[in-house]
């Protein structure tokens, strides 16, 4: 029995090794674990990174086309103001008749012409026939390229007059001009109220 006293601490020895081992290999397992759990939530976090970078990026790529829609509106409320809606036949007419008028163009002509239609706009041509100097030819083209509305000049030509008898050198003008308006429905309305 003195015998089996004396090696007593052998077997509490090699349990308390072996507890020690247990519990060495159950942190392991627990340190490999959260190790594990680590590597998952940092991906997790790079992923989320990224898509942070990405919402921004769009933000600013939103900002960015909010600012060059807005650009538009306010082009587009300019070009409208050019583009009237109405007919105004007879505005056009004085506009061109005053200037010409303004200018003391001679022998002036000035006629209705055809009008032609698009999906989005109509195109209104008027005839125009007028004598005056060649500075009084190009102001008067400048001031009625000036205007407010949008006007188109097609078919210019300025041929010399006989000017015997006169110190000035007087040219004869024919031109035909355009004016545009907006049509009653956008081919864009269209489109969409037929659907």
């Amino acid at each position: 029995m003195n015998l089996l006293l004396k090696y007593l601490y052998v077997p509490i020895l090699v349990f308390g090794v072996l507890g020690l081992y247990n519990a060495y290999e159950a942190h392991k397992e627990e340190v490999a674990g959260l190790q594990a759990e680590k590597e998952t939530e940092q991906i997790r976090v790079r992923k989320v990174k990224r898509s942070l970078k990405e919402i921004e990026t769009f933000k600013k790529n939103l900002e960015e086309a909010e600012r060059n829609f807005a650009k538009i509106q306010k082009e587009l409320a300019i070009l409208r103001s050019k583009l009237p809606s109405s007919r105004n036949t007879s505005e056009v007419l004085s506009l061109i008749g005053d200037t010409a008028t303004e200018l003391r163009l001679k022998n002036q002509s000035l006629n209705l012409g055809q009008e032609s239609k698009s999906p989005d706009y109509v195109k209104e041509s008027y005839n125009f026939s007028g004598v005056g100097t060649f500075p009084q030819l190009i102001v008067f083209l400048e001031r009625i390229r000036d205007t407010k509305r949008i006007i188109d000049f097609g078919q210019v030509s300025i041929k010399n007059k006989n000017n015997e008898g006169s110190r000035y050198n007087y040219l004869q003008m024919t031109n035909r001009i355009f004016s545009y308006r907006y049509s009653e429905r956008p081919a864009a309305n269209k489109s969409v109220e037929s659907n």
